[in-house]
């Protein structure tokens, strides 16, 4: 949370900056996430991630 709350505290301060909170699930979500992102005219130009899906093998 505390990554999350860094970047959003930075964003706030900027005016041309705007948060979009992604969730989905680990397992081929993102594609599904971002096409509704894109749907809604929304169209990233980076991502934070607050959680790397690291995992020991």
């Amino acid at each position: 949370m505390e990554r999350f709350y860094g970047a959003r505290e930075i964003m706030e301060k900027r005016d041309d900056v705007t948060l979009h909170v992604m969730e989905f699930e680990e397992q081929g979500g993102f594609v599904d996430a971002l096409k509704a992102l894109k749907a809604k005219g929304i169209h990233p130009t980076a991502f934070f991630c607050a959680h790397d899906g690291l995992r020991s093998p």
